[in-house]
């Protein structure tokens, strides 16, 4: 059987010769990779270009992004949908942040294990200590005037204390989650939002006098505290209250106290390690960065030392 030029034939196939040469076949395929590439109508957007939403952990009942974050516009949208307040109307809900650089649970300083393998330290003691030392240091206008306000500089200070830091900003918390990245980075980072806040129970100074008061809660509490510094301004400053029992564990993680678990008032979104620090540097170009979190010459001077880094 007489066959074209540009065919062989073998068996029962009929195999065509192509005509072009190398340079021009990789050519080709190339610019059908290119094609390839571009994601139909159909096909699911790059993580980086899709919206997230909110899955419920079947194990932990806790909600959830049902991606990790990569970008800070997909962030910024995710809260706006859950605040739902138009710009000009009545503010919407009160929601606390907080920005971690990994999964961890929430719990106080003062009940790391990696800090305090054994038990935890002595608060009470710590805190009579730092009321005996710390006034030659106090500017007078800041002077504290409750217990709850020498707990709350005890935790400005970084003293391990049963405060645990929020904030009602939410780039404040994402500029704390990811601030710190050094790549390799292998765990997400994490905001937690707590939400319904109207259902939670703000702490009251006045009924709380001593330091078995505060020491000796029977729930934890949510704090609205008096800035002591400027940083507590910058930073939209909140915290909880963490109550302790006689029994080990002597403190329990927010996340597992059923009045913070009901109602879905606990949420989490995850960060992509990869992305940290892409999120990091559209933080700073929205004026977000250690100089506006700390607004002294030690975060000025941070903010310098990272923007030389990244020139």
């Amino acid at each position: 059987m007489d066959t074209p030029d540009n065919a062989t034939v073998e068996g029962h196939s009929l195999r065509l010769r192509d005509p072009r040469s190398p340079a021009e076949r990789g050519l080709a395929q190339r610019q059908l990779d290119l094609i390839d590439a571009i994601p139909s109508p159909s096909a699911a957007p790059p993580s980086d270009q899709k919206d997230a939403t909110w899955v419920q952990s079947s194990a932990t009942g806790i909600w959830r992004t049902d991606f990790d974050i990569c970008r800070l516009w997909q962030y910024v949208r995710l809260v706006n949908g859950l605040i739902g307040s138009p710009i000009g109307r009545s503010p919407g809900p009160i929601i606390l942040f907080r920005g971690q650089r990994g999964p961890w649970r929430l719990l106080p300083k003062i009940a790391r294990q990696d800090l305090f393998p054994h038990d935890p330290p002595n608060e009470g003691w710590m805190l009579n200590e730092l009321m005996r030392l710390a006034p030659p240091m106090l500017d007078a206008r800041h002077y504290p005037s409750s217990w709850i306000e020498w707990l709350t500089l005890a935790q400005h200070h970084r003293m391990a204390t049963r405060l645990l830091d929020w904030t009602d900003n939410a780039l404040a918390a994402l500029w704390f989650a990811v601030h710190e990245v050094k790549p390799p980075q292998v765990q997400p980072a994490v905001v937690w939002l707590l939400l319904n806040m109207e259902d939670a129970t703000l702490y009251d100074p006045s009924a709380h006098t001593t330091d078995d008061d505060v020491l000796a809660l029977p729930q934890t509490y949510l704090v609205r505290p008096s800035h002591v510094g400027n940083r507590m301004g910058a930073q939209s400053a909140w915290f909880t209250l963490h109550h302790s029992t006689n029994s080990a564990p002597r403190y329990e993680p927010l996340e597992d106290q059923s009045a913070f678990r009901t109602q879905t008032q606990l949420r989490r979104i995850t960060l992509a390690p990869n992305w940290l620090p892409k999120i990091r540097y559209e933080l700073v170009r929205c004026g977000v960065h250690a100089g506006t979190m700390f607004p002294e010459l030690d975060g000025l001077c941070e903010h310098l030392n990272q923007a030389a880094s990244q020139a």
